[in-house]
């Protein structure tokens, strides 16, 4: 198995489904890559409806993973624990692929086999139009990690500075364990520690290659609740406690 795909989720079964169908329309050999759902703590019908979509026979493994343990970090540690892949595509339930996606991290890595983790650019899809003062506040912004979204560069970087954002992140699997993996982070909706970003420094600090690929391409849908001003108060004082 060449790629896991790893979808943590958490009482949002229609986004886990709208996510995984995109992973399913990969460009990619459907026995190369396997897709893994982390229910964390989930109390609507995530399971029931990734059944549903274990019955389709896309030719794609779609596994059902359940953590019961509230927190991204566990859930995304019980989707490493249980994948197959060589190389962990981490992502969340409410993204899409660009077909390429998978293909264009499966051949950096294997090109740079130097490269041990890559994050590609995030790009929105908006739910609704967004307001004018949010597209004002983001202006020309390379990198917004308000709403998780960067595009900074045009051409493949590799470097020991690198970074990458949750939605889409690629990493090799003996790396993740041995850094020791991702921090604390969300607890549904409570933010508590510094997640990705903690595992960028433990990267850092042994001074492995980070890369950014360029043609792995993932959208990342914005509801009309992430844009307001309450939600962005709110985002801003979680960062501000993981910081502290």
């Amino acid at each position: 198995m060449d790629l896991s795909i790893i979808i943590p989720t958490h009482n949002r079964a229609a986004l886990m489904t709208q996510a995984v169908r995109s992973a399913f329309a990969l460009h990619y050999p459907a026995d190369c890559y396997e897709i893994i759902v982390v229910d964390n703590a989930s109390t609507d019908n995530t399971q029931e409806m990734l059944e549903a979509l274990q019955n389709e026979d896309r030719g794609t493994v779609l596994r059902y993973v359940r953590e019961d343990r509230l927190g991204l970090h566990n859930a995304r540690h019980a989707g490493a624990r249980a994948a197959e892949g060589k190389i962990l595509l981490f992502t969340d339930d409410d993204a899409t692929f660009d077909c390429g996606w998978a293909t264009a991290y499966a051949e950096a890595f294997a090109r740079h086999t130097e490269m041990m983790a890559s994050g590609g650019p995030v790009r929105p899809i908006w739910e609704t139009d967004p307001p004018q003062w949010l597209l004002d506040y983001i202006s020309e912004s390379k990198i917004f990690i308000i709403l998780s979204l960067m595009e900074p560069y045009t051409e493949f970087r590799m470097d020991p500075n690198g970074f990458f954002a949750g939605v889409n992140m690629a990493i090799r699997r003996e790396i993740l364990f041995e850094v020791g993996g991702f921090n604390p982070d969300s607890f549904g909706d409570i933010w508590l520690g510094d997640g990705e970003a903690g595992l960028i420094r433990k990267l850092r600090k042994r001074r492995l290659l980070i890369g950014y690929v360029p043609d792995a391409v993932v959208y990342h849908h914005i509801p009309p609740q992430r844009m307001t001003v309450d939600y962005f108060r709110r985002r801003m004082a979680n960062e501000g406690a993981w910081q502290a």
